[in-house]
């Protein structure tokens, strides 16, 4: 029998500036509803910094009691311009692809409610790729909390977080990876601060997607 000596099993992802470039659409659902609630738009780069937080959490920091419909309208306002305002970042789907065929496991790992994650990755055709697309609901803590990795290795039967590569844009991925105990690679395309980023040590920074793919599986 063959012995598998490969040093990952799986590979998991974020969803948003990691496969799909949504980072300008989330701007301006942000902006759209601070401006219909509170009269004003925001800084875009304190928008940018807070991506990858739950919707919940954002706006909790701006209202308590006007939370439920911030988040009404934000998503709302999101869904209706998703189809023109969204891409699929070159390259990913043949990564996917490779990396399936050389065994990885491969699952998204999003602070996205599953509805919405499912709404943005089914145009581009990408959840047959995928093991696992685990959403918001699957936990109850989230990034940087380790607890949404460690589900995902869970439920994809992975037991060592040193076998498990998070790939990701944002510093709150980078902590998630680096608390559960798991490689961090970021990607270059990041609209994040990145040397905020890179004060961490990521484990592989992506800039090339051929050589992130020989990283995972030659090593």
């Amino acid at each position: 029998m063959m012995m598998n000596n490969r040093k990952y099993d799986a590979v998991l992802f974020d969803m948003d500036g990691t496969i799909l470039d949504t980072v300008p659409l989330i701007v301006e659902s942000f902006q759209h509803t601070f401006m219909k609630h509170l009269g004003h738009y925001e800084d875009e780069q304190k928008i940018i910094a807070g991506i990858g937080l739950p919707l919940e959490t954002v706006f909790a920091d701006y209202s308590q009691t006007d939370r439920d419909a911030m988040m009404k309208t934000y998503v709302e306002h999101n869904v209706e311009l998703l189809p023109t305002h969204i891409g699929l970042f070159i390259g990913m789907p043949a990564l996917f692809e490779k990396l399936k065929q050389a065994g990885i496991k491969l699952g998204i790992v999003t602070s996205k409610r599953l509805s919405s994650a499912m709404g943005s990755i089914e145009p581009f055709g990408l959840e047959h790729y995928f093991d696992l697309i685990q959403a918001k609901e699957a936990t109850t803590k989230h990034k940087p909390d380790p607890e949404p990795l460690l589900h995902a290795m869970s439920e994809l039967d992975v037991s060592d977080p040193k076998r498990v590569v998070y790939v990701g844009d944002s510093l709150f991925d980078m902590l998630c990876a680096r608390n559960a105990g798991c490689y961090a690679a970021m990607v270059d395309w990041t609209r994040m601060d990145k040397n905020q980023i890179k004060v961490w040590k990521p484990d592989f920074w992506i800039d090339d997607l051929d050589e992130f793919y020989n990283w995972v599986v030659n090593q």
